[in-house]
């Protein structure tokens, strides 16, 4: 497939600029185009009670848009990268899955900050939720709540030591694949299963015996085309009752660089608001995620 052209849809413009330089990284694994995209909420330049359309405030908004991603496009530019600079008004979750589909891209790259105490609000996981293609949802500068003291994080080089989730189906197989489009940027891959406390409860010693080892084969197995691009990798088999703070504690301990999903094969929009392990790991996580339908 390859990764050619990227969308980033910027909000925050103060992380923005540093996610941009990660994506640029990206020239290494055949990008070629970077689309710049910032939607203006439609509340912004509209009043109530008649809904009137406030214009000087959208042209105002739209210019401060334009300057900011024409200084961006100095860095595109010096890659040797194409860009397109889009400011749209309107809806934003519907806005960006439009202009994806529009242009066809390869990935779109979402920013997250956090904010009373979760990550990412429910439009972002509406919109990881409802994407046709990889989502990349980047953060570059933020605090880790550990213990009594918040430890500073930063975020570089995100492709270097990602994390693989796997539950094993069809959407980890994808995201796993997809994950290949950027071998020559990784240095260490961990592909990781949890097994939920709840499924070992009723079984016998021998029994758990015969399931972590099949877990680990499959693990193996699963690990195997990165094995065959030399690139250096391990297996983790957990177990816990929450597999979202299981993968995140293991992500912490092995200083990992992105954490990589296949998005939920089943009701995901569903599950996305009642704790499925990918809308968990998208509200916790202090790491860049990517998610593959």
């Amino acid at each position: 497939m390859g990764i050619k052209k990227v969308l980033f849809a910027v909000s925050y413009w103060e992380m923005g600029y540093k996610g941009l330089l990660e994506i640029i990284t990206l020239k290494k694994v055949g990008l070629e185009e970077i689309y710049l995209l910032h939607v203006i909420p439609r509340e912004e330049v509209s009043y109530v009670p008649f809904s009137g359309f406030l214009k000087e405030k959208a042209v105002e908004l739209k210019e401060a848009a334009k300057l900011k991603f024409q200084d961006w496009e100095k860095e595109i530019k010096k890659a040797g990268l194409k860009s397109h600079i889009l400011i749209e008004i309107g809806d934003p979750i519907a806005k960006i899955l439009e202009i994806a589909e529009e242009i066809e891209v390869d990935m779109l790259v979402i920013g997250k900050l956090k904010k009373e105490g979760i990550f990412v609000s429910e439009g972002t996981l509406e919109l990881t939720s409802r994407s046709k293609v990889p989502v990349l949802i980047y953060c570059h500068s933020l605090l880790r709540e550990h213990e009594e003291t918040p430890i500073p994080l930063e975020n570089v080089q995100i492709f270097r030591i990602p994390i693989l989730a796997t539950d094993f189906s069809e959407n980890s197989i994808r995201a796993r694949d997809f994950l290949l489009n950027f071998k020559s940027l990784i240095q260490k891959i961990y592909v990781v299963n949890i097994i939920k406390s709840e499924k070992i409860s009723a079984l016998k010693e021998e029994e758990i015996q015969r399931l972590e080892e099949e877990r680990r084969n499959r693990l193996i197995e699963f690990l195997e085309p990165y094995k065959l691009q030399g690139i250096e990798g391990d297996i983790f088999l957990g177990l816990g009752e929450d597999p979202s703070q299981e993968i995140l504690e293991f992500v912490r301990e092995k200083e990992g660089t992105l954490i990589v999903l296949g998005k939920t094969s089943k009701g995901f929009l569903e599950k996305l608001f009642v704790g499925s392990v990918t809308s968990e790991l998208l509200k916790k996580a202090e790491f860049p995620l990517l998610v593959v339908p």
